[in-house]
C-alpha cells in the first residue's frame, strides 16, 4: 500500500525540493523522447524541455542521482521537509527508473514491477476469484453461449445512435457535473469542449487546456453505448480528470508553486491515483439508484432506447466492474509467461473487457500500466471509504494531502 505521509515544511526544504522537482521534470521529458507515452502534457517553462535526445543510460544515471539527493535530504535531519511532496517525487522517480530500465532491456516479474512502478507493497486488491466473478457476469447477461459474445450483443442493444451521441454524452456530463458541484466547489468559468471522431487510441481522453477548461476527445472507433457514455462523463469530466486538474492547478501549481504538477505523467503513483480516482468517481457521483434513475428517466429515452431496461443495464454494469478485479491476475500470468496469448484474450473477454485483443497489445507495450484502472480504483475506493466523508477524501487527494493513500 502507498505509505501514509504527514505534512510539514520549511523554506530551506522547499528550495531544495524545487531543484529536485525540476530535475525530475527534465528527466521525465528526456525519457519521453524515447517513449512518448510516458508524458501526456507539460505546461511549465518551455526552457525545461530537453534538446537533442541523450542515451537512456545517461538519463537513468540522472534519475539515480536525483533519488540519492532526495534520500540525502530526508536523512540529513537538518531541515524539515514537506512529506507529501517528498513522497510524490520519490515515487515518481522510482517509477521513472523502472521505465528507463525497461527501455534498456531489463526484465522483471509482474509483482516486482508493480511494487516499484507504483510504490505498492501489497497487491491484495487484486481479485483472485476469476471463476466466481465470471459466473456472476454470466448470470447477469441474457442468453446463452460464450460470455464475450453475450456481452457484445448486450452492449449492441444499448448502442447510442450516431446522431444522438453528442446529446446523450452532454446530458451525462451535466448529470455528473450537478452531482459533483454539490460536494466540490467548481470555478464559475470552468467548462468542457467535446470533440468527436478523433483519431485516438482511447475511447475518450481529457486534456486540460488551462484557465479552468478541458477538451474531451471521443474516439471515432467503435460505438458508444449508454453505460460507456456515463463512464466517460464521470471519468474524464466530473469528478474525474477535468476536476482533478482544476484542484491540482488551484492548490498545487498556483497555491504551493510546485512546478512538477504542471507535468501530466503517464507513469508512477500519479497515474495510478488519477486513473483510480477517475474510475472510483463513477460510483461516488452516481451510486446505483442515481444511475438507475439517470438511465431510466433521461439517457435511455434520449437515445431512443427502452427505459424499462435500466435495471438490467445497471446489474450488468456492476458485474463488469466486479469482474475487472481479476484482470491484473490474467495479465500477470501472461506477462510472467504462465499463460498463452490466446488463453489470456479468451479470459479477458470472459471478464467483460470490450476489446481483449487490443488490451493484450497494450499490456505487451506498457506492461503493468495496463492494470492501473482496476488496481487504482480499488485502492482509491478503499481510501475514500476509510474517511468520514468520501468527497473530502477525494478532494484532499489533489489538494491538502496530494497523492497519498491510507
Amino acid at each position: 500500500m502507498l505509505a501514509l505521509a504527514t505534512a510539514c515544511g520549511a523554506p530551506e526544504a522547499d528550495r531544495s525540493l524545487d531543484a529536485l522537482a525540476q530535475g525530475y521534470v527534465r528527466a521525465a521529458l528526456q525519457l519521453a523522447q524515447h517513449q512518448p507515452e510516458l508524458v501526456e502534457r507539460w505546461a511549465g517553462p518551455q526552457d525545461w524541455r530537453p534538446g537533442p535526445r541523450e542515451p537512456v543510460a545517461d538519463t537513468r544515471r540522472k534519475i539515480g542521482a536525483l533519488t540519492a539527493a532526495l534520500d540525502g535530504i530526508e536523512h540529513s535531519g537538518d531541515i524539515a521537509i514537506d512529506r507529501f511532496r517528498f513522497a510524490y517525487l520519490r515515487g515518481q522517480l522510482t517509477a521513472l527508473d523502472v521505465a528507463a530500465g525497461r527501455l534498456l532491456g531489463e526484465s522483471t516479474g509482474f509483482a516486482e514491477e508493480m511494487r516499484r512502478a507504483f510504490v505498492l507493497d501489497r497487491l491484495d486488491v487484486i481479485e483472485d476469484g476469476a471463476a466466481r466473478v465470471k459466473a456472476a457476469l454470466a448470470a447477469a447477461l441474457p442468453g446463452t453461449g460464450p460470455i464475450r459474445a453475450r456481452h457484445e450483443a448486450f452492449r449492441s442493444r444499448f448502442a447510442v445512435p450516431l446522431e444522438r451521441r453528442e446529446l446523450v454524452l452532454r446530458e451525462a456530463l451535466e448529470a455528473c457535473r450537478e452531482a459533483t458541484r454539490a460536494h466540490v466547489p467548481l470555478p464559475p468559468d470552468e467548462g468542457l469542449t467535446l470533440r468527436f471522431d478523433v483519431d485516438s487510441p482511447w475511447d475518450g481522453e481529457a486534456r486540460y487546456d488551462g484557465n479552468h477548461r478541458s477538451t474531451i476527445d471521443i474516439s471515432g472507433r467503435g460505438r458508444m453505448d449508454v453505460t460507456r457514455a456515463v463512464t466517460l462523463a464521470c471519468h474524464e469530466g466530473y469528478p474525474g480528470h477535468h476536476v482533478q486538474q482544476l484542484l491540482i492547478e488551484g492548490a498545487l501549481v498556483q497555491g504551493r508553486q510546485w512546478p512538477e504538477f504542471q507535468l501530466a505523467p503517464r507513469f508512477g503513483p500519479h497515474l495510478l491515483i488519477t486513473e483510480g480516482a477517475g474510475e472510483a468517481g463513477v460510483t461516488l457521483v452516481l451510486p446505483r439508484d442515481a444511475r438507475l434513475r439517470l438511465y431510466r428517466d433521461r439517457l435511455l429515452p434520449m437515445a431512443g432506447l427502452p427505459p424499462e431496461a435500466a435495471a438490467t443495464l445497471v446489474d450488468v454494469e456492476e458485474r463488469v466492474r466486479d469482474a475487472d478485479g481479476a484482470i491484473p491476475d490474467a495479465i500477470a500470468a501472461y506477462l510472467d509467461s504462465r499463460a498463452s496469448r490466446d488463453d489470456t484474450i479468451e479470459s479477458l473477454g470472459d471478464l467483460g473487457v470490450i476489446d481483449p485483443d487490443a488490451f493484450v497489445r497494450f499490456a505487451e507495450r506498457r506492461r503493468t500500466v495496463a492494470v492501473v484502472y482496476p488496481v487504482g480504483r480499488r485502492l482509491v475506493e478503499r481510501h475514500l471509504q476509510a474517511g468520514h466523508d468520501p468527497w473530502s477524501q477525494l478532494v484532499a487527494l489533489f489538494t491538502t494531502a496530494p497523492f497519498t493513500l491510507q
